[in-house]
């Protein structure tokens, strides 16, 4: 950075600056406060420089969180990643939640909200790249070798990382790789890469009263005051859903975690 009289500014300052730079994509006249010049370039230049680099930079990585979505836009691809980004500029200093709001970009924006299958894609691809980020904070699985009933009144939690999806074309169409024929898939970190499971859309409800921690029992309890009637036909295949969590890890225990169970 080039000295000035009026000295040392702090680092979030010129971060501020420098981000406010990139975004607009304009050179301010300040730049030489802030930019050295080299022999054979001007501060200007070599900032500009920077800027074009960084804006490619941002629509690559998008391309590497979003491959399904890059795929089915095809050509778009460049000038809609170049349209979320002037909407929806990064706000944190890594490019790991670049797009996090890409899926409500596409929902809310009037030239994509008809796109039922490019949201589709784009849930797709930030659920895996979300357990993609959580796969190093998951916390002990429960034993898939337990039964249920040992744990039935322990409070469980959903992993980190663990989306469940509900899709408006089935699972297998939208990614040829997934098995299954339904709408519903849970993606969720293994520990070393992300994976998606085909799970049967009703169970929405019963995945959701673990995300904050719930207990099974409890989890019957509330199925049956919310569905009434109906809920003895949920209720019945409750025990495959369990099952089918507790064999993928989705479940945690803290408190089992410590007792060794």
């Amino acid at each position: 950075m080039v000295e000035d009289s009026r000295g040392p500014e702090s680092l979030l300052s010129i971060q501020n600056w420098m981000s406010g730079v990139i975004l607009s994509g304009t050179v301010s006249q300040d730049v030489d406060r802030y930019i050295t010049a080299s022999d054979e370039r001007s501060s200007g230049a070599r900032l500009r420089t920077y800027c074009e680099d960084y804006w490619a930079r941002c629509i690559e990585s998008l391309a590497e969180d979003f491959p399904l979505t890059k795929t089915y836009l095809e050509a778009r691809w460049r000038d809609v990643a170049t349209d979320y980004l002037v909407n929806c500029p990064s706000e944190r200093f890594t490019l790991y939640y670049l797009g996090s709001r890409l899926t409500r970009f596409f929902a809310t924006h009037p030239e994509y909200k008809a796109d039922t299958r490019l949201l589709d894609l784009a849930r797709l691809d930030w659920a895996r790249h979300w357990a993609t980020i959580c796969r190093n904070y998951t916390p002990i699985r429960l034993d898939a070798a337990q039964t249920p009933d040992r744990f039935a009144s322990q409070v469980l939690y959903l992993q980190p990382g663990c989306s469940f999806l509900e899709f408006s074309t089935p699972v297998h169409e939208l990614d040829p790789e997934i098995e299954g024929r339904g709408r519903g898939l849970m993606v969720f970190s293994n520990q070393s890469d992300a994976m998606a499971v085909s799970v049967d859309p009703e169970s929405r409800y019963f995945w959701t009263l673990f995300a904050n921690g719930n207990s099974i029992s409890n989890a019957f309890d509330l199925i049956q005051f919310q569905f009434g009637d109906y809920a003895g036909e949920i209720l019945s295949v409750v025990p495959s859903w369990i099952s089918q969590g507790v064999q993928w890890g989705w479940f945690y225990s803290p408190e089992l975690a410590t007792q060794n169970v």
